[in-house]
């Protein structure tokens, strides 16, 4: 079919040079498949394509990390502060590499109310939360969130956050500064 409006970047007589960029946005009319495709021709026939499934609001089968679970009552809690190496190399929960208790796992069953108390022990500023991609700041779950890049907790600061572990699987707990989590704020978060 053709293409939907606004989301062309360049075109067959006046496609993009090597080395550019360029952004589409588009709200999908309706559940379906979208495909995206290099409009040069042939460069589709060579596999320059790839699909985009919209699935209705609710779906059955959407993606199981973003569910929501009901709460079953049970409450656990756990103490995690964000520490740094004098040398601001090594990024850590609780202890350096090495030591004991650093970015120690998290395991909870799926419909646990979770409260953690963070304590910012670093010299540096940092935001919380479980998230599905660990390099994605942005992927934070069950309003896990505690401050954020934009609004960090200061050094010396502590908090709360409490939500429910959603659907079984593994996520990960991060500092959602970007950066943070890649050099070394990121430890597992099971849900059973």
């Amino acid at each position: 079919g053709p293409a939907i409006e606004g989301t062309t970047i360049g075109t067959a007589d006046n496609p993009m040079k090597p080395k550019a960029e360029g952004k589409v946005t588009f709200v999908p009319a309706k559940a379906g498949e979208y495909y995206y495709i290099c409009a040069v021709p042939g460069h589709r026939e060579l596999g320059m394509e790839g699909k985009i499934e919209v699935r209705e609001k609710g779906s059955s089968d959407s993606a199981p990390s973003a569910a929501t679970v009901a709460s079953t009552g049970n409450k656990v809690e756990f103490n995690l502060s964000f520490v740094m190496s004098s040398d601001f190399k090594d990024y850590a929960f609780n202890a350096l590499p090495g030591q004991p208790r650093h970015n120690p796992d998290i395991k909870v069953k799926s419909g646990d109310t979770v409260t953690i108390h963070i304590k910012n022990d670093s010299k540096s500023f940092h935001s919380f939360g479980v998230v599905t991609d660990p390099e994605d700041p942005n992927s934070v779950v069950w309003n896990s969130a505690f401050k954020s890049a934009d609004n960090p907790m200061k050094p010396k600061e502590s908090g709360d956050v409490t939500f429910v572990a959603g659907a079984p699987g593994t996520y990960h707990y991060i500092c959602t500064v970007p950066g943070h989590a890649a050099l070394g704020m990121d430890g597992k978060f099971i849900v059973e």
